[in-house]
């Protein structure tokens, strides 16, 4: 086994032993758009407390992170996906706007 794939030695359970193989893509993915937070995303996939200390350092995750951040950033998918999240933010506050009794009748048919 290369030293370089395990964190079992930043680990303090006997038994857990983490290769960058058992980090799932979709959590990488999940990490790099950046929608939330990493350690809420981490605990999602069952790494919590010393073991994403660990893994958020980790060389090889940071680095796979970085790259996908740079390929989702050079496909647009970036910009896009955080667009998407703005206009569901301003939809809500457009909406409640429309019917607040205050709102007259022209700005309600504007909207």
């Amino acid at each position: 086994m290369n030293p370089e794939d395990s964190l079992s030695k930043f680990v303090p359970a006997k038994s857990a032993t983490l290769k960058m193989l058992d980090v799932q893509p979709k959590m990488i993915l999940e990490c790099a758009m950046g929608v939330e937070d990493p350690a809420v995303v981490a605990e999602r996939y069952g790494y919590y407390g010393p073991q994403w200390e660990a893994l958020k350092v980790f060389d090889p995750f940071v680095k796979a992170v970085e790259e996908k951040k740079v390929e989702l950033y050079a496909s647009g998918y970036t910009f896009r996906t955080r667009a998407n999240i703005l206009a569901h933010d301003l939809l809500e506050d457009i909406y409640l706007d429309a019917k607040a009794p205050e709102t007259n009748a022209h700005t309600r048919l504007e909207r």
